[in-house]
């Protein structure tokens, strides 16, 4: 590693030690105790590490953890404790929560590090990253007929309602004129048909980076936009969809803690914009950094994990089954797992039953202390993997599986914040839409 690149990184690292450190400590609102505000801090430095580590990969599952780490278990609880923040009327977290909470997460946090860091025999990454012996041929006619079907169903879906298309909060005011699917359908919809021609143009700008721009990639783009307008879906679908075009457009990203940097602001500016698009009756024109949105409902996923910890909740695998088994209808399994959220705020009485869970919770909700290091071990080590056998040799990687890569990038993170039963069925089904079209859609000619 180079000396200049060494010191950037030591930079920047530098940069958001001190911002992390004024935050956490301005003393500005209700609560202050030194340890528990301390105890976050070390979160947060722990994270800032591996994110401008010398060893960290441009953009990997492992960086998307960390980062993950930094806002969700280090920034967000932070400034919760000190305005007393709790959320929908559930339970309050007390000081000895809050570090006991912090102590837990840094425990997490060093032991994931140690099991991702395991080296792994290099030949084990052959089956991904071997030059294949093909050319992938794009049947624009097929695609083009492809794309536009997909839009059409998704467009019944919506009612069509150009409002409900592009904008979340749109839907609302025609939601009893829309078309009633079943939640099994319209998850098949919303993510295995409706991402399609944004697949398309990922796959084939992936295979076609140095080709010139076309009307064929105007139509992608244009068809793509329309079905997958970023305002029109939920954030962390936004983020899956859109952080792969991102990557194969700008190749910038694949340079150093370029990706790191665009994550972070994209989490304080872009997102909070997005949200207003729930709601289209309190939409303004606001867009810039807003750190008290870690204050909000959207960051949860920490009190919910204490609260699971503290109240000792454990189902013994059950949830588990219940992720494992999500396509199972419910009419043919009626006693079948809810969500680990819903499960919990109907059990306490919550006011609202769509809470987050972290991946960390749902281990310890399956399998007690036990399930938290057993779920750290399998994230570990399929974070290991998975992104040694991306970089390993990424530029002769196999094509669907670079693009099943970017898509689990953005995945990711919703996967971490949880609830898992969500975050699964929806990785899964986008997963299935890579390969669909991998297989069905782009032709693969000998050499």
């Amino acid at each position: 590693m180079n000396i200049s690149l060494l010191i950037s990184k030591l930079y920047l690292f530098s940069i958001f030690a001190v911002l992390v450190f004024l935050f956490i400590f301005t003393n500005d609102s209700f609560n202050y105790d030194f340890l528990v505000l301390f105890s976050s801090f070390i979160i947060c430095i722990i994270s800032l590490y591996n994110i401008f580590s010398s060893k960290q990969y441009p953009y990997s599952l492992n960086l998307i953890t960390h980062l993950f780490f930094l806002f969700f278990f280090g920034l967000a609880p932070s400034l919760q404790f000190k305005q007393d923040s709790f959320f929908w009327n559930g339970f309050t977290l007390s000081k000895h929560n809050y570090l006991y909470g912090n102590l837990m997460i840094i425990i997490i946090q060093f032991f994931y590090i140690l099991i991702y860091n395991f080296k792994v025999n290099s030949s084990l990454f052959k089956f991904f990253v071997e030059k294949l012996d093909f050319n992938i041929r794009v049947p624009k006619f097929k695609v083009v007929t492809i794309c536009i079907f997909s839009i059409l169903i998704f467009f019944y879906l919506k009612d069509f309602n150009l409002l409900s298309i592009f904008f979340r909060g749109g839907y609302k005011e025609s939601a009893e004129q829309g078309v009633k699917l079943n939640s099994s359908l319209t998850l098949i919809i919303n993510f295995f048909i409706r991402p399609i021609p944004l697949v398309c143009l990922i796959y084939y700008k992936s295979i076609n980076q140095s080709s010139k721009f076309s009307f064929f990639e105007l139509f992608l783009i244009l068809a793509s936009l329309f079905s997958n307008f970023p305002a029109g879906m939920p954030r962390f679908q936004a983020a899956a969809l859109y952080i792969p075009v991102l990557i194969v457009y700008f190749r910038v990203f694949s340079k150093n803690y370029a990706f790191a940097l665009f994550f972070c602001l994209g989490l304080l500016i872009i997102f909070p914009f997005l949200s207003q698009f729930r709601d289209l009756d309190k939409l303004n024109d606001n867009i810039g950094i807003d750190l008290t949105m870690f204050s909000d409902e959207n960051f949860d996923t920490y009190q919910n994990t204490v609260n699971v910890i503290s109240m000792n909740e454990v189902t013994n695998g059950s949830q588990l089954l219940g992720t494992l088994l999500f396509f199972v209808p419910r009419s043919l399994w009626p006693s079948k797992p809810y969500s680990s959220g819903e499960y919990f705020a109907n059990k306490y009485n919550y006011d609202f039953s769509n809470i987050s869970l972290s991946f960390f919770g749902e281990g310890f909700i399956n399998f007690g202390y036990v399930g938290v290091f057993l779920f750290t071990i399998v994230l570990a080590l399929m974070h290991s993997f998975i992104d040694k056998c991306y970089w390993w040799n990424y530029t002769t990687i196999n094509v669907k599986f670079s693009v099943l890569f970017k898509i689990f990038l953005g995945m990711q993170f919703f996967m971490l914040r949880g609830d898992l039963l969500n975050a699964f069925a929806y990785t899964v089904g986008l997963s299935l839409c890579v390969v669909f079209v991998s297989k069905f859609i782009f032709v693969y000619v000998p050499k």
